[in-house]
């Protein structure tokens, strides 16, 4: 995971204060409820993050020789598997 826990928290009390201050919608529930929910959904995407990016790891391994002998570079391939992935199971990151 990129983010510490403690990043992810303090990001998430910034959303709740961002929407408590927000003219546009109305908080119905004091921060501690709102900021869990907050944290657990963001703590569960970026998993799902590091999942694919193992995934993503692997397929390019298994396609390591191939990547070698056409001379392409890693990263670039990394970027745009990882990118046809999320596009497949309509994720977004």
């Amino acid at each position: 995971m990129r983010l510490s826990e403690t990043k992810v928290d303090y990001l998430c009390r910034r959303i709740y204060q961002a929407l408590k201050e927000s003219k546009h919608c109305a908080l119905l529930r004091t921060e501690a409820p709102v900021v869990a929910a907050t944290k657990r959904i963001f703590l569960d995407d970026l998993i799902a993050e590091d999942q694919m990016d193992d995934e993503v790891r692997q397929i390019l391994e298994e396609h390591s020789e191939e990547i070698r002998r056409k001379g392409a570079d890693y990263h670039t391939m990394f970027r745009k598997t990882k990118s046809l992935l999320a596009r497949e199971r309509k994720m977004v990151f």
